[in-house]
């Protein structure tokens, strides 16, 4: 909780608005900070309403670093790197990120190559990279 409150203090003395924070944090997390208010009534989880949004994140997919696999073998996707170290949660401002295609490659099927299915098929495979702009990163914890 109090991690939160020093977050949303330092984004707001730089000046990015409620409105453009966006918190990402665990669901254990999450039912914690529920829980705490519901066991001290004089203290309240009213930090969470200072988000413009609040996004439960698996703690399975939030590291700090991850590798991506090639997929050449039977493994695709990412795994986590051995630097890595797991996280509670992250808050940004919206306009801090940017993402854009790093790939992208679909392929169709005629009936005639598919002919079990007697159907059109389409393979789609597409990756993205999301980077922070560094000239906002102090809007970023």
């Amino acid at each position: 909780m109090a991690a939160l409150r020093e977050v949303t203090n330092k984004m707001d003395e730089a000046q990015v608005t409620p409105d453009r924070h966006y918190l990402f944090i665990t669901p254990t997390l999450k039912g914690v900070l529920d829980d705490y208010s519901l066991v001290n009534p004089t203290m309240s989880n009213l930090v969470l309403t200072r988000f413009a949004r609040v996004v439960e994140v698996p703690q399975m997919r939030f590291y700090t670093k991850i590798d991506p696999l090639s997929g050449e073998t039977d493994e695709f996707g990412y795994a986590k790197a051995s630097s890595s170290r797991t996280i509670s949660f992250m808050v940004l401002e919206k306009s801090a990120v940017i993402e854009f295609d790093k790939h992208t490659a679909s392929r169709v099927f005629s009936p005639d190559k598919l002919k079990s299915l007697d159907s059109y098929m389409m393979k789609h495979c597409q990756y993205d990279i999301v980077e922070l702009l560094d000239n906002r990163l102090q809007a970023c914890t």
